[in-house]
Formats: structure tokens, C-alpha cells, sequence
């Protein structure tokens, strides 16, 4: 799981890469990343995501998810 310490030291992070790490799970307060603007989480283990309603710089088309 990653660390709530590093999201919130990273607060005004726009491009969040994650792929290839056999992630399970997302913390919740993700969702408190307002200025992400790309989020790629291909090649994980991720079965759920958490709210992403207040990240409202995401674009859509650039939110990648897969196993």
C-alpha cells in the first residue's frame, strides 16, 4: 500500500505513474490529490478504486487501469 505520508507531502502532484508494481489496494485519501491530472495504474493488482470525485483535475481518458 503506499504511504498517506508521501500523498500528502505531494499535494499539488499532477502525473501519479504507478504502473508495474503489484499494487492491491489505493489509499483512500487519493482522492485528496485535486491537482492530479494523470493517474496510470496498469499492470497492478487493483480490484477497487477509492472515490476520485475530488480529484477534479483528472482527466478522464488519461486514468489507466488494468491488470
Amino acid at each position: 500500500m503506499l504511504s498517506n505520508v508521501t500523498l500528502y507531502d505531494n499535494v499539488d502532484l499532477k502525473i501519479l505513474e504507478l504502473t508495474h508494481n503489484q499494487i492491491h489496494t489505493l489509499p483512500d485519501d487519493i482522492g485528496d490529490l485535486r491537482h492530479l491530472e494523470s493517474l496510470y495504474l496498469r499492470h497492478n493488482k487493483i480490484a477497487n478504486l477509492p472515490s476520485l470525485d475530488n480529484c477534479t483535475s483528472l482527466k478522464v481518458p488519461m486514468l489507466f487501469v488494468s491488470q
